[in-house]
């Protein structure tokens, strides 16, 4: 947000275009939520973090689990803001996937900041566009404000199903509030006497042998599932079913890993996950330990490729500084210093950004030292006809410069 025909910095005038009717109305809609957004107490607002996350929820890009559908809000949201604003930074934060996928997960961790205008933006979208795909419908418990069974119906449930999870699931509440209920009606919830004994345990064994589902050993002998577990404890050879599959589930991952680790012997792990990710995430939930014996250590790793940047922004990041650099050396103007500190600040640019692209090589070399520049700010006061032989507190009042400096240069320089 600016005043109306303030002065743009050099950046800022290369980044930004002529903007059409569309645009005009977008950049306005982004000023109006950016004025809200500095208006408001940052705990009120509905841009800060929280808001953010909660309206995304609410147009169903967050699911009840906390699971963001990344691909499709990501390409909805840049088809939404596609040629949405004329500024050349503006339009790139946008249309970028990966800019957009980084600020999403910024956005979801607690430990992250998010600057603010990717919240302007996520909050927008997301009043404007719904999450379309389909929902799972799960049964869910009766609403706080639904009367609780009577006392009636809570011994009616226990005597027609015999425990108290079946006697809940039947009431629709959960076990917990059913037992409550219990407690206060005076309600003998409290389980049946033991009767597991050894002919029974013998008969239990031998349907557990031949492959009989845990559901149905539980059903014809009239015990529970809780039951049912502490006895196979004393068998530790037997396997229901269920584990079974689960054990020839990971053998079939194991085989899947090794024979990739086979075909392709040079390649790290972090590759080979993404060719067979079914199997990766099969062997990390459940045999983690052996998937870690079998991690190539000896491979080196692959180095990471370097960021690419914009060749348009670049092209006018350097013709600002160069602008910048020739303000500084304008002859009619008193010579200002090619510091760091004086290019970035006239182009418009911000440090980090500043020591990012000088670091990189990515944007030339404008600056000068201490001695060039007292040399031009000598050279000024000569071109203001003023005597070298004069003495050098004048000669430092004419070039805008101390007279300690003017002597120090002398005496560094001999001239």
């Amino acid at each position: 947000m600016r005043i109306i025909n303030e002065q743009l910095r050099l950046y800022d005038q290369r980044c930004a275009g002529e903007p059409n009717a569309y645009q005009f109305e977008m950049a306005w809609t982004l000023s109006l939520h950016m004025e809200h957004c500095l208006d408001d107490a940052p705990s009120t607002s509905k841009f800060n973090k929280v808001a953010a996350i909660a309206t995304l929820k609410a147009a169903g890009w967050i699911d009840a689990n906390g699971r963001i559908h990344l691909q499709v809000l990501v390409a909805t949201f840049i088809k939404f803001f596609e040629g949405a604003f004329a500024d050349a930074r503006l339009a790139l934060l946008c249309q970028s996937e990966e800019h957009i996928t980084n600020a999403l997960r910024s956005l979801l961790r607690t430990d992250r900041g998010v600057y603010p205008v990717w919240c302007v933006l996520f909050v927008w979208f997301a009043e404007q566009c719904q999450c379309n795909l389909l929902k799972m419908i799960r049964p869910s418990l009766p609403p706080p404000g639904t009367e609780p069974p009577t006392s009636l119906e809570v011994k009616m449930a226990l005597d027609t199903h015999g425990t108290l999870k079946a006697a809940a699931n039947a009431l629709k509440v959960s076990r917990q509030t059913l037992a409550a209920l219990c407690r206060r009606f005076g309600v003998d919830f409290s389980p049946r006497p033991k009767k597991v004994d050894a002919n029974l345990r013998q008969e239990i064994h031998q349907a557990l042998t031949v492959g009989m589902p845990a559901e149905e050993v539980v059903i014809r002998y009239g015990i529970s599932l809780t039951t049912l577990y502490r006895e196979l404890k004393a068998w530790p050879e037997l396997l229901l079913p269920g584990k079974q599959k689960r054990l020839a589930h990971i053998e079939k991952a194991r085989l899947k890993w090794m024979a990739l680790q086979d075909e392709h012997p040079g390649v790290a792990d972090t590759t080979l996950r993404k060719l067979e990710p079914a199997a990766w995430s099969v062997l990390y939930r459940n045999d983690r330990a052996w998937l870690a014996a079998r991690r190539h250590s000896d491979i080196e790793k692959t180095p990471r490729k370097p960021k690419q940047y914009q060749s348009d922004l670049l092209n006018m990041l350097n013709s600002s500084l160069s602008d910048a650099a020739q303000l500084c050396a304008d002859e009619d103007l008193a010579p200002g210093r090619k510091s760091d500190y004086s290019l970035r600040k006239i182009a418009g640019i911000t440090e980090s950004q500043y020591q990012v692209m000088t670091s990189k090589g990515l944007i030339a070399d404008y600056r000068e030292s201490r001695t060039e520049y007292i040399e031009r700010r000598l050279a000024f006061a000569k071109r203001k006809g003023t005597d070298s032989a004069m003495p050098d507190w004048r000669l430092a009042k004419a070039a805008g410069l101390r007279k300690t400096t003017i002597e120090r240069h002398i005496k560094s320089t001999g001239k």
